[in-house]
This record gives C-alpha cells, sequence and structure tokens, in this order.
C-alpha cells in the first residue's frame, strides 16, 4: 500500500469517522480501517470505523500508487497528523521488513512517524464496508439541519438500550413523515417529545423509522453544516422491514445505522390523552438558570413546581440542604384565579426542555388538574414558532 493525501483531507477525515469507532472494543472495530484503491476512472483512500450499530465510511481522492489497506490506532494516527499545514501532503505506505513487524510510515515533508498495522478484525470490517449501497438511488432527501435539532431536542428522553418494555421499544428515535413535515418523537415512558420541522415535505410512505440511541450523536454531528442528506434504504428481513438506513452526506461521506424493529408507543395520543385544562407561560431564560442551580441540592434530581396566584416556586430538597426561587408567570385565559398547585418531576426533563428552547417565554399547560389534591397528571410544554413545533409531556413522580 503506498499513496499520497492532503494532510487537511486526512485528518478531517480522521476527526469524522471518529464518531462512529467502538471505544469499548480491543481489537478490530476500535480502529480506522484504510484502503487506498485505483480504478480507470478514480483513485482514492477510504476510512472507515463501525461500532456495529453504526458505521461511517468517508471517501477522498488521492494519488494511489500502490492499493491496499490497514487497520490503525485512530489517536495515534490523528496525534501525528496534528498542527500540519492542510495543505502538505502526507505520504503513507507499508513497510515490511523480514523478522519485524509490519509498519505504516506517514512523512510529511522531513516528520516521519510510524503506526502498527493491527490484522485483528480487518476482514469483517472490509466486508462490512462492501456492503454498503454506494451507488444506490436515495429514496428520500433530508436537511441536515433537521436531522441534527431532532436529534438535540428529544435525546434527553430516550431510555438507553435494553430499558424498554416488553410491549414497546423505548431505546431509539422515531423518525417519520406527516402531513405537516418531518417529525421526530421519543420517550422512556416518563417523557414524551414531538418535533415537527414545519414545511419540509417528504414521503408519505415514511410512516415509521426508529434510529438507535447509540447512533444518534455520530450522525447530528455528522448532517448538521449539510442541506440535503440523501437517504438511502439498505437491506429488509423476511417481513419487508427495512432493517438498515443510510445517510449520504455531501459527496464523500456515509453513514449507516442499524434500525429498531420493536413497536413504538402512539406519542400523539398520549398528548391528545393529556390536553391541558389550562395554560400559562414563564421566561424561558430565567427558567434555566433557577434549573441550573438545582442539581447541586438534591442528588435525586427531583425539582418541586408550585404554582400559586402569580407566581411560581422552584424547589429543589435534598437530604441536608434545600433551594427555592420564585419566578412571575403571565397568564392565559381559562386558568383558574385562586390555582394553588403542586408538581413534582425529574429536573433533567424541564432543564433539557428549558436549555433547548430558543423561545424568549415557554408556555406550560396543566393536563388533568386535580383541585382538591393540588395535582396533576402531567406537565405539558409548548415550544413552538414559525418553523419548529415542539411538544413535551412531563409526567410527574411521587416525591
Amino acid at each position: 500500500m503506498k499513496f499520497q493525501i492532503k494532510v487537511g483531507d486526512l485528518l478531517a477525515a480522521v476527526n469524522d469517522v471518529s464518531f462512529t469507532i467502538d471505544k469499548k472494543s480491543t481489537e478490530g472495530s476500535g480502529g480506522i480501517l484504510v484502503r487506498a484503491f485505483k480504478t480507470e476512472t478514480e483513485a482514492a483512500v477510504l476510512l472507515y470505523t463501525t461500532m456495529h450499530k453504526a458505521e461511517t465510511v468517508i471517501k477522498h481522492s488521492a494519488t494511489v500508487e500502490l492499493p491496499g489497506q490497514a487497520l490503525l490506532d485512530p489517536g495515534q494516527l490523528r496525534a501525528g497528523l496534528l498542527h500540519r499545514d492542510p495543505d502538505d501532503i502526507a505520504d503513507v505506505s507499508r513497510i515490511e521488513k523480514k523478522d519485524q513487524p509490519t509498519k505504516i510510515q506517514v512523512k510529511i515533508g522531513k516528520s516521519v512517524f510510524h503506526l502498527s498495522d493491527n490484522p485483528t478484525g480487518m476482514d469483517e470490517m472490509a466486508k462490512r464496508m462492501q456492503e454498503i449501497p454506494f451507488r444506490q438511488p436515495e429514496a428520500y432527501t433530508m436537511k441536515g439541519q433537521a436531522l441534527s435539532e431532532f436529534v438535540r431536542r428529544v435525546s434527553f428522553c430516550i431510555p438507553n438500550e435494553n430499558e424498554g418494555t416488553q410491549q414497546f421499544e423505548l431505546g431509539g428515535m422515531r423518525l417519520l413523515c406527516g402531513d405537516e413535515g418531518f417529525e421526530a418523537q421519543a420517550t422512556d415512558g416518563h417523557a414524551c417529545a414531538r418535533i415537527i420541522i414545519k414545511g419540509e415535505k417528504g414521503p408519505q410512505k415514511m410512516e415509521s423509522i426508529l434510529l438507535p440511541r447509540l447512533a444518534l450523536p455520530a450522525l447530528a454531528k455528522l448532517v448538521k453544516k449539510e442541506d440535503g442528506v440523501k437517504v438511502i434504504e439498505g437491506p429488509k428481513n423476511g417481513r419487508n422491514d427495512v432493517v438498515k438506513l443510510f445517510f449520504k452526506i455531501g459527496d464523500n461521506t456515509f453513514f449507516g445505522t442499524r434500525l429498531l424493529l420493536g413497536t413504538f408507543p402512539a406519542i400523539v395520543s398520549v398528548l391528545r390523552t393529556h390536553a391541558p385544562d389550562f395554560w400559562f407561560k414563564i421566561d424561558r431564560e430565567q427558567l434555566k438558570q433557577v434549573l441550573e442551580r438545582a442539581p447541586a441540592f438534591d442528588e435525586l434530581l427531583l425539582v418541586k413546581l408550585q404554582v400559586v396566584g402569580d407566581v411560581i416556586r422552584v424547589i429543589t430538597k435534598g437530604k441536608n440542604a434545600d433551594i427555592t426561587d420564585e419566578l412571575p408567570i403571565e397568564r392565559e385565559e381559562g386558568m383558574p384565579a385562586d390555582l394553588n398547585i403542586s408538581i413534582t418531576t425529574n429536573l433533567p426533563y424541564v432543564k433539557n426542555v428549558a436549555s433547548g428552547s430558543n423561545l424568549e417565554k415557554l408556555r406550560f399547560g396543566v393536563s388533568d388538574y386535580n383541585v382538591k389534591a393540588k395535582a396533576a397528571k402531567a406537565l405539558i410544554v409548548d415550544d413552538a414558532n414559525d418553523g419548529i413545533d415542539a411538544t413535551y409531556a412531563i409526567m410527574p413522580v411521587r416525591p
């Protein structure tokens, strides 16, 4: 293997594929597969990583003298490329000497570094990369900013794997397309989110795609700055369900992820069931600041929201410490004049909603208000603007 490539192109590719490296692996998928190839019409270098749930491959043009591949340590490769002129040329070649381990030499100007070539798991990674549908046409196109926004706004209420129920699969973000545009949903059973990017029309056949939680951070980072991301359907199972989805990002990046195939809860029905009895508004930035102080006072991360008259008290109590802040609320028509209600819930839910919004004021709704018990069944947050319609349902917990 011998090829030449711009340092800036190689370093950028290393950084981007690092999102899907299996950091827990000690062999194979813990590295970067580097493959140099040339045909009659093209010469390029592919970098590939996989964490099994998701994978990334990036292609860059290069001068390839001798095709080949190697499995390299990502940390060492990146460190060797740091603080270089991005327009310098990296000359990469395999060095083989009798009775000595094979090395991959990288020469940049007068600087030279060597990396070990780890063959363990290389064949399996190469096989997986060959299965990526590079030339298959897209099923539809999405804006990268929309995908990234979906992930940013719903991730806080997606549980870890294997935290679902026997009835539902909860460990992912549901992606679909309705009459209003592309939509994302997520829930962990205690809070749920429904985010709609208005005006983004897609295929009506896209009824439901469930992207696993582990794949979402990498996807959001890769697509964030892309205007058009091509979505390609991968292989199907015996029930004709798509089991893998690929995102073509620009001209040289493919991101693939396995899909979850379980049943997802009917989020729209949940939100309709908890239609608020009344609404009020809170200054979002003030609420965010109050909630950022609160976690230090309770290891259980619970917050009590007490609405009395024209104010809301944000109360957090631990074993030996507590903090109370009071904020004014803006009443909407239908809100009881003598309201006195308390809702205790998980602090991170409310904090993430307040942090994720861009509005000046957040709109809160109280569902199934019980006058005698001074309690409610759900807290609904309406975070809507001209481009995004975001709705969250947060369930109370027992203090």
